[in-house]
C-alpha cells in the first residue's frame, strides 16, 4: 500500500524543498535547485497570492520559480506588480475557470518536471475541473481543498487499496470496486441550509431541522430539497469518478438478490443494476452483466514484464459503448461569447474599435455603472457624495478630483430625467415581491456555446417562490444627443446585445421570452427606450 505525501501547507512545502535543495550541513556547497520537484507548491502559492496581493511569502515563492518568467513577476518586492498579477490570476479563474486556467500552467510546466511531479501536477489538474462545479470565489478556498485532502501518490506498488478521493487524476489498468452497497441518501445534518436563486445566488438562509420541522415550516422544503439534490449530484460524481479510473478492465461486485428479491436501498449497486441490466436477478457467484473481452490481458500486444501500462493498448475486440444516459455536449473547451461582442450585429463602429478618442468615454461608462451598482431604487437615492467620490479611486484609478465632481453632477441630473427615473422606481411593479440584481453575472449554454456576461440592473417579480416576470435594463453614456433618429439607430446598435439578456435571463428563470422585457437607458439625453427582441 502505498505511502502518502505528508500534507505540508504552501509555506512549510517550499520551506522544507529549500532546505534540501540548498544543503543545511555546514560547509556545504549552495546547488541550484531541481526545479521538477516544486510545481505543485508554486501554484499553490500562485492561488495564494491572487488571494492575498500582500502575502509577501507567497510572492516570494511565485517570483523565484518559474512560474516567476511564465507571470511576468520576478520581483517580490514589487507589491503594485503582485496585486496587477493577483487580479489577473482572479481575472482568469472567473472567466475561464480552475480548470482551464491550471490544466493551461501544467502544460507549461510540466516538459521540465519529473515523472513523479508530472503526475502530482494532474491530479491537481483534475482536482481543479472537479472544483469547477461549485468554486467559490477565493482562490485559498482551493488551496486549503488541496492541503486537505490526502492523494494517493501516483507511483506505488502494483496492487493498491484506496478511496475514491485518493484515486483522483490518477489511472490504473484494473479497478475492483467491491463495495457498492453504501448508501447515497443523504444525511443533511449542516446548521443552516441556503436557498440560490435560478443564478446561483444565495438569496436566503433557514436553520436546519428534522423531518418533523419541516413538516411544520413548509418554507424549509426548498432549502432542504436543494441540499439533497448537491448531495446526491456529489455521490454520482464520486461513482463516475471511480468508474472512470480504470484503463483495462473494469470490475463492480454488487449483493446478490435476497430471498424477497431486489432491494430498493438507493446504493451505487442498484443504479448501476439499474443502468446497466434492469431485467436480471442477481444470483451470487454469477456475472449479471459484462461488455468486452473477459480475456483481454492475454492480447499478445501486451508487453510481458508486467508493466501493461507502458504503451497504449488496442482493443482486441470492437464493442458497442455503454450508454447509461442520453448523451449531451460537453461544456469544457466550447467557446465563448459575451453579450456586448454581439452589438451591431454586422455593423462594426469604428470609433470604439480603433479607440478613437473613446478612452474618456470608456472611463466615464465605467466610472457611472460602478456607482449604478450601489442603486437600488431611485426613491433610495445614491450614496453620499463623499462614498460615491471614495468609490471612484478604485473604479478608475487616476481620475482626478474635478473629473468625479464632473460626473457626479452629471449622473444626478441624469438621473432626475423623468424618463429615466421611471425606470429606476418601483412604482411600475405589480407583484408583491419584487427583487433588484446589480451587475448580475451569468452564463448560460447556447447552441454556439457559453454566452456570458454581466447585466447592468435586473428587476424581477414573483408570486410566491416562483418568477412571473422579469425586467433587464443596461445603461449606455453614449455621446447621444436627444435626436430621435440618431436615438433609433443607436437602439438598433445595441438591439442584439439586450436579446441576448432577454435569452439569458429566460433560461436562468425559466420565463417565457415574452415575460422578458429589456430597457435601454441613455443617461446622457435622459432617454428610455424598450428594445424588442431580435434575431
Amino acid at each position: 500500500m502505498a505511502s502518502e505525501r505528508p500534507n505540508l501547507g504552501v509555506g512549510a512545502a517550499v520551506t522544507a524543498y529549500w532546505k534540501i535543495a540548498l544543503g543545511t550541513r555546514r560547509g556545504s556547497r549552495q546547488r541550484r535547485p531541481r526545479w521538477p520537484m516544486l510545481g505543485l507548491p508554486f501554484l499553490l502559492a500562485l492561488l495564494t497570492l491572487a488571494d492575498h496581493p500582500g502575502d509577501r511569502l507567497a510572492s516570494y515563492h511565485v517570483a523565484r520559480s518559474p512560474l516567476g518568467a511564465l507571470m511576468d513577476h520576478r520581483d517580490f518586492m514589487n507589491e503594485p506588480g503582485a496585486a496587477r498579477l493577483a487580479h489577473r490570476v482572479r481575472e482568469a479563474l472567473l472567466s475561464d475557470g480552475y480548470g482551464v486556467f491550471i490544466e493551461g500552467l501544467v502544460n507549461r510546466l510540466a516538459p521540465g518536471c519529473s515523472s513523479r511531479e508530472r503526475a502530482r501536477l494532474w491530479q491537481l489538474v483534475e482536482l481543479a475541473w472537479l472544483w469547477d462545479r461549485r468554486a467559490s470565489l477565493r482562490p485559498t478556498d482551493f488551496v486549503r481543498l488541496v492541503e486537505k485532502l490526502g492523494v494517493e501518490d501516483p507511483l506505488s506498488s502494483p496492487v493498491r487499496v484506496m478511496t475514491v478521493h485518493k484515486a483522483k487524476g490518477l489511472e490504473f489498468d484494473i479497478v475492483v470496486l467491491p463495495e457498492l452497497t453504501a448508501s447515497m441518501t443523504p444525511s443533511i445534518d449542516d446548521s443552516a441550509l441556503p436557498v440560490r436563486g435560478a443564478h446561483g445566488r444565495i438569496e436566503r438562509v433557514y436553520p436546519s431541522g428534522n423531518a418533523l420541522i419541516r413538516s411544520l415550516l413548509p418554507e424549509l422544503g426548498e432549502p432542504f430539497r436543494q441540499a439533497v439534490h448537491s448531495s446526491l449530484q456529489d455521490e454520482i460524481s464520486n461513482l463516475y469518478v471511480a468508474m472512470t479510473r480504470a484503463r483495462y478492465a473494469l470490475h463492480l461486485l454488487v449483493p446478490g438478490d435476497g430471498p424477497k428479491g431486489p432491494g430498493k436501498a438507493k446504493n451505487y449497486a442498484n443504479v448501476l443494476r439499474a443502468a446497466l441490466c434492469p431485467n436480471e436477478d442477481a444470483i451470487e457467484d454469477i456475472t449479471v452483466w459484462e461488455r468486452g473481452d473477459p480475456a483481454w490481458f492475454q492480447d499478445p500486444r501486451i508487453p510481458e514484464n508486467g508493466s501493461w501500462s507502458t504503451g497504449p493498448l488496442v482493443p482486441a475486440t470492437e464493442t458497442d459503448p455503454v450508454i447509461l444516459k442520453p448523451s449531451e455536449r460537453r461544456t469544457r473547451n466550447l467557446p465563448r461569447r459575451t453579450p456586448s461582442g454581439l452589438e451591431g450585429g454586422d455593423v462594426v463602429d469604428l470609433d470604439l474599435l480603433l479607440r478613437l478618442g473613446t478612452e474618456g468615454s470608456l472611463a466615464l461608462g465605467s466610472l457611472v455603472h460602478g456607482w449604478m451598482e450601489s442603486l437600488r431604487w431611485i426613491e433610495d437615492g445614491l450614496p453620499p457624495d463623499e462614498e460615491l467620490a471614495s468609490m471612484a479611486g478604485r473604479i478608475t484609478p487616476g481620475v482626478t478630483r474635478a473629473q468625479v465632481a464632473q460626473a457626479l453632477g452629471d449622473l444626478r441630473s441624469w438621473l432626475a430625467s423623468p424618463e429615466i427615473a421611471g425606470q429606476l422606481t418601483r412604482s411600475p411593479y405589480a407583484a408583491d415581491r419584487v427583487t433588484v440584481e446589480t451587475e448580475l453575472p451569468f452564463a448560460v449554454r447556447t447552441p454556439d456555446g457559453i454566452l456570458r456576461g454581466d447585466i447592468d440592473r435586473l428587476v424581477v417579480e414573483w408570486e410566491g417562490v416562483e418568477p412571473v416576470r422579469a425586467h433587464v435594463l443596461d445603461y449606455k453614456t453614449d455621446v447621444v444627443e436627444d435626436d430621435e433618429r440618431r436615438i433609433m439607430e443607436r437602439s438598433e446598435f445595441y438591439a442584439p446585445q439586450l436579446g441576448a439578456y432577454r435569452s439569458a435571463v429566460s433560461a436562468l428563470f425559466g420565463l417565457d421570452a415574452a415575460a422578458v422585457r429589456a430597457t435601454l437607458l441613455f443617461l446622457k439625453p435622459g432617454r428610455a427606450v424598450d428594445v424588442e427582441d431580435r434575431p
